[in-house]
């Protein structure tokens, strides 16, 4: 049993488990499907994250920490695949490529925080068993009620998008270049089988249940703004801090290798061919494209 060393803290109390794509096989018992295939872990051992440090509740002196996990049964990833990410307080996620090497955050506020380590697979997805998620709320300095869940209430974790850039494939719907996304998320806690999830992607909201899988086929080039929020039963917004996340991300095609071969001179001029016209009325489930942006934004922000 290989233990890797990385960091946070605090032992997650799962008692039911909602994503994205998946609804859970046995809400009583605390399990669900894996994200990637809908059918449960095949792992003759369950991944496990535990947080080493910093310890659950504890108080740390000076604005930066180190955070330790141990890590059992992880799942092969590709190479160049992070098999762990860290969130911390309500942040974008931050990829960790090595379990043993320690990860610093530097530059804390004085007051409560709240870290979550989580296990994906080499598609970067949750995977679907709670001993591969873990929590930690810690202070710096000083204790009080910043970054706190909200006792008997579920909360949200969103792990895609994550931020950064996304690239186009060669051709999409209509074949023009575009980006296919899923949300990948997560709901714990008391109730959170029986929650809905509201999300607003650049001003065109909706709304459906958790459990429901959501996916974006059809993104063209530019900038979008997702926001996803958790409601009750009753349409209503969830009380907590981490019930209502907001991401940034980019979509760009590829630039392609321009050929350096010369044309001959002889050559005949040729005119492009129109471009292929589409039937009357056709419509796209995917968000109105947005306008580009100046310049793409980093992995992470």
């Amino acid at each position: 049993m290989a233990l890797g060393v990385l960091a946070l803290a605090l032992g997650l109390t799962a008692l039911t488990l909602a994503h994205a794509e998946d609804v859970p096989a046995n809400p009583a018992s605390g399990q669900s499907q894996s994200l990637n295939s809908g059918q449960p872990l095949s792992h003759a051992l369950p991944p496990r994250v535990e947080i080493l440090s910093p310890e659950n509740e504890a108080v740390v002196e000076g604005a930066a920490t180190l955070v330790s996990v141990g890590v059992d049964h992880l799942p092969p990833v590709p190479a160049g695949c992070a098999p762990l990410r860290v969130i911390l307080d309500n942040q974008a996620p931050i990829d960790i490529d090595d379990p043993a090497v320690p990860l610093g955050l530097p530059n804390l506020t004085e007051g409560g925080h709240f870290l979550r380590v989580y296990a994906i697979d080499g598609e970067g997805r949750m995977l679907g068993n709670g001993e591969a998620f873990a929590s930690s709320r810690f202070f710096v300095h000083r204790r009080d009620f910043q970054n706190a869940l909200v006792p008997g209430t579920p909360w949200l974790t969103v792990n895609d998008p994550a931020g950064g850039t996304l690239f186009t494939e060669e051709a999409g719907k209509l074949g023009l270049p575009s980006a296919k996304l899923a949300l990948d998320f997560l709901v714990q806690g008391e109730g959170a089988s029986e929650c809905l999830i509201h999300y607003r992607l650049n001003h065109r909201d909706t709304t459906v249940p958790v459990g429901k899988k959501i996916v974006w086929n059809d993104l063209k080039a530019g900038r979008y703004t997702l926001m996803v929020e958790l409601l009750g039963a009753n349409g209503l917004p969830v009380q907590g801090i981490f019930n209502q996340v907001e991401r940034t991300f980019d979509v760009q095609t590829p630039v392609k290798a321009l050929s350096l071969v010369p044309v001959p001179s002889s050559a005949a001029a040729t005119t492009p061919a129109a471009p292929a016209s589409t039937s009357a009325g056709a419509t796209s489930a995917a968000p109105t494209a947005p306008a580009r942006t100046a310049g793409p934004k980093k992995k992470g922000e």
